[in-house]
């Protein structure tokens, strides 16, 4: 689902990693579920909205976040649940 938008999602981290100083972090605030894609409920039902009102739309897993942050050298990751399934996944550029 959203191939497209997770190539996105990985190209915008791309183009912003190198902006972010050793020890920096970042933060992405959104609808995540879990890997097994069944929760948390609000934000595996907001997915069919998403899937039908973005041309590239739905909500990524946790899995999904964690490798794209990994793939262009964060480190600490960690998902910080919030409510409605909204999450902060946040993790740390090394020194």
């Amino acid at each position: 689902m959203g191939l497209r938008m997770a190539e996105d999602a990985l190209q915008a981290l791309r183009n912003s990693g190198p902006a972010i100083t050793p020890s920096g972090r970042v933060s992405i605030v959104g609808r995540v579920i879990d890997d097994s894609r069944l929760s948390p409920l609000g934000a595996v039902g907001f997915n069919p909205l998403a899937l039908h009102s973005f041309d590239a739309g739905g909500t990524h897993t946790e899995r999904a976040h964690r490798e794209w942050l990994t793939a262009v050298g964060f480190a600490e990751i960690a998902r910080v649940p919030l409510a409605e399934g909204v999450s902060i996944m946040a993790a740390r550029k090394p020194v």
